[in-house]
């Protein structure tokens, strides 16, 4: 007897060309939650971006489970990570939340287009990416940029984003990293807050804690001023 082994890939591929309707909505709406728990690591941080609460995120991720007869995540201390099989059908699955997205504008008519995810810290989210995120959209209206804010280190392998932007060079993972600019820290303040840094004055700073000690704004800070005093962590 021969047994046909069929990936979680190739199963979603098969259950997307369902024909009936209800099957397709469904199949869209949970395969995009699916989606999301992998971009953001958690039940109730998916269910955020979605707009949905956590128990709705559990029961499709369950349904869609059950469907492909795999399991697709498991839970760790620290939130939400692929299994193999989750990972192979999430290619698939990007490609269909694309499609969707490009349909819901109308289609393109043969520039750049679909969902490309950028992930970035805040204060390079606030300060640059939003500005060249507004202009861009505009010239390329086939485009669906979606930017998630963060300083956790996000897998590209998993498909966490399309695009990370960090203050550092990745030191593990199969990922093209090109470095941009060079950016280096400084310390400012009023000429009456200089005069008391000069005089001997104890500093008070707020810093990042212990789980972001490797930031190269943390390093920094700890090797240019290392017996201040850190009052408050984010």
């Amino acid at each position: 007897m021969q047994v046909k082994s069929v990936n979680a890939r190739a199963k979603l591929a098969n259950l997307a060309q369902w024909r009936n309707k209800k099957e397709q909505a469904w199949i869209g709406k949970t395969s995009g939650v699916f989606v999301a728990l992998a971009r953001h690591g958690s039940m109730s941080a998916a269910a955020r971006a979605l707009g949905i609460n956590h128990v709705t995120v559990s029961r499709r991720i369950a349904a869609l489970e059950d469907a492909l007869g795999e399991r697709l995540v498991e839970r760790r201390p620290d939130g939400y990570v692929l299994t193999p099989a989750g990972t192979r059908a999430l290619g698939l699955a990007n490609t269909m939340e694309s499609a969707a997205a490009m349909l819901s504008r109308g289609g393109s008519e043969g520039g750049p287009s679909g969902l490309v995810r950028v992930n970035a810290p805040p204060t390079l989210t606030q300060a640059f990416l939003v500005e060249q995120h507004a202009n861009l959209v505009v010239k390329e209206s086939g485009l669906d940029i979606d930017i998630a804010i963060d300083v956790r280190s996000v897998s590209l392998e998993r498909r966490e984003t399309d695009i990370a932007l960090r203050f550092a060079r990745p030191q593990d993972g199969d990922v093209v990293a090109r470095q941009l600019v060079t950016m280096a820290c400084g310390f400012y303040g009023s000429p009456s807050c200089y005069r008391y840094v000069a005089e001997g004055g104890e500093i008070t700073f707020v810093g990042f804690d212990e789980l972001n000690a490797h930031l190269p704004e943390e390093v920094w800070l700890a090797r240019s001023f290392p017996r201040a005093h850190v009052a408050a962590h984010e």
